[in-house]
């Protein structure tokens, strides 16, 4: 696969795993947010259950003391309960609001319908208090009958309250499972983008490092090797640095066949001139030998100079290669400044991420202290029913010593007494609503703690997932250091390129330079061709002719030398 493939590819991955961690995280902090509010539904619903158990112990409260003494604010506290505030109707209203189950609306109904027979007790009781019936009304509202009603009402309240309750609990528990398994999904997450990551670098650095470094190794050694062209740059990835190993091989190769050309070349011409010299020495015997020799010559050298000119054309091929080679280089150079900037955007992306947990562990922090006040106002009730505990308490002694003295007086005091009887059972019943409210509270704040336990939890959970996502943002910074390390790599390769531009053109020139002399070679051989019959006395001036040539053949043979081919 080609490297500017790969490193798109690799972007597309990374951008499409933060996406799907940025979404995760925000479901995570919808469910955290519905968690919240489920919390505060359960503690609504619960505070609804109270209130509407209060309502019906208030009434019997206010009802039980007019009917002691007839005193009419009491009457007009029970009917302004009924008629005004209707507890119990607004909070029907408001589970109806809440879409609560039928099945436990039907409860409540129940016991709506088994407050009716209490109702008419009330309602005779109050009719004999207002006759001035006191001992018909108090044994109304205070007998079997008006408790085993009372009873009756609040079986089914009770049941309501514990299914409302344990509807809530099973809520709060499969938010807390989502909850739980969205931070799993967002730990597997985190672990397949750092194997990702990891993975990324390898494959980068065996693409892209290694073969760099590997060509830059080579080229040194044939520099410092002096010119060994036999060498070869072994590279076989199906890429950009692939095809850049195979043009360099292509163009060494190219040049040793030419050096070989021009060296055979060049020892030709260094034979035909050492048999010029030796026929301008025989000139005299033998003119037809001298013509024949100067044909050979003007031959040898015309086969030079179209020699010289398939090695230019040669080495113009090369040069567009090594044009193609070139842009190749510069587009890689791009595409690398194109994974940086993508690498960057990812960055900034992780940052934004790294921002939205620290907002969704702040919330939960808000919550949890919310909770925790819950707790403190509850444990400030259950003071108070414990003042009303002591209370009752001190009433009761009360009532027992004025049924002592009521007994010391005698028969006046019997009324007395009865008062003081009534007062005391007042006060027993005062204890055991005090308990029974102590009891809820104390089922209540047993269930806050279970909740602030479980918000503690919760947040130890989000202050390890920021630990997390912070070791995956520092992972990334590596992979992004790594990056900006290699494209330096690649522009001194995009400089070594250019620099073998260069050197082409410096090859061209003297073979250019070599064609030239050859073509003077030639036209010099087809004048003494021309002038045959002056050979004579020319002869030497070939011979001096015939030795320079040794002498340029002869540089250009220890030039070639220099090269291994």
């Amino acid at each position: 696969m080609y490297i500017s493939k790969l490193l798109k590819l690799i972007s597309r991955v990374f951008m499409l795993l933060i996406v799907i961690l940025i979404g995760i995280i925000y479901y995570l902090n919808v469910s955290y947010n519905e968690q919240s509010e489920t919390v505060n539904l359960q503690i609504e619903l619960k505070q609804l259950g109270n209130d509407l158990a209060a309502a019906s112990d208030y009434l019997t409260d206010q009802a039980r003391r007019y009917v002691q003494f007839g005193e009419e604010e009491y009457f007009t506290n029970y009917w302004k309960e009924v008629k005004e505030t209707k507890t119990r109707d607004k909070v029907i209203e408001r589970l109806k609001e809440l879409n609560t189950p039928k099945e436990e609306l039907d409860l409540l109904e129940m016991a709506k319908k088994n407050s009716d027979n209490l109702v008419k007790l009330e309602e005779e009781a109050f009719k004999a208090a207002q006759n001035k019936q006191f001992d018909k009304a108090r044994k109304l509202m205070f007998g079997k009958e008006y408790n085993e009603y009372k009873e009756e009402i609040k079986k089914p309240i009770s049941q309501f309250q514990e299914k409302m309750n344990n509807r809530a609990k099973n809520q709060t528990e499969i938010i807390r499972s989502k909850v739980q398994l969205i931070l799993i999904l967002i730990n597997i997450l985190i672990i397949i983008i750092g194997v990702t990551i990891i993975l990324a670098f390898i494959i980068l650095n065996k693409k892209i490092s290694k073969p760099i470094n590997k060509i830059k190794e080579e080229l040194n050694n044939l520099a410092e090797q002096g010119g060994d062209l036999t060498q070869k740059i072994n590279i076989n990835s199906k890429d950009e640095i692939g095809e850049l190993s195979n043009i360099i091989n292509s163009f060494l190769e190219t040049l040793r066949r030419m050096l070989l050309a021009v060296k055979d070349n060049s020892l030709n011409i260094e034979d035909n001139s050492l048999n010029l010299n030796f026929i301008s020495q025989n000139m005299l015997a033998s003119s037809r030998n001298v013509a024949l020799a100067i044909n050979d010559v003007a031959s040898g050298t015309g086969d030079q100079a179209q020699d010289l000119v398939n090695i230019t054309s040669v080495l113009n091929d090369f040069a567009q290669e090594l044009n193609i080679m070139i842009n190749s280089i510069e587009n890689i150079n791009v595409t690398s400044g194109e994974i940086e900037s993508t690498a960057d955007e990812s960055k900034s992306n992780m940052n934004t991420l790294i921002n939205s947990v620290e907002k969704v562990d702040n919330s939960f922090k808000t919550f949890s202290e919310k909770v925790k006040v819950l707790g403190n106002s509850i444990n400030k009730v259950n003071e108070i029913t414990t003042i009303i505990n002591s209370i009752s308490e001190q009433t009761n002694l009360l009532a027992l010593n004025a049924a002592i003295e009521a007994a010391r007086v005698g028969e006046s005091g019997k009324g007395f007494a009865v008062v003081a009887d009534e007062i005391r059972k007042l006060a027993g019943q005062s204890r055991e609503s005090a308990e029974s409210i102590s009891n809820v509270i104390k089922n209540v704040y047993n269930e806050t703690n279970l909740i602030v336990k479980s918000s503690e939890e919760i947040d130890r959970e989000i202050g390890e997932q920021v630990n997390i996502i912070n070791s995956s943002m520092s992972s990334f910074q590596n992979i992004l250091n790594s990056i900006n390390s290699i494209i330096p790599k690649i522009q001194d390769l995009n400089n070594g390129s250019n620099h073998l531009n260069k050197e082409k053109e410096n090859i061209l020139c003297k073979i250019e330079n070599s064609s030239s002399i050859a073509e003077e070679v030639s036209a010099s051989a087809e004048e003494i061709s021309a002038s045959i019959e002056e050979m004579n006395s020319q002869a030497s001036n070939v011979a001096q002719a015939s030795e320079e040539l040794k002498n340029i053949t002869n540089n250009m043979i220890e030039n070639i030398n220099k090269f291994k081919l």
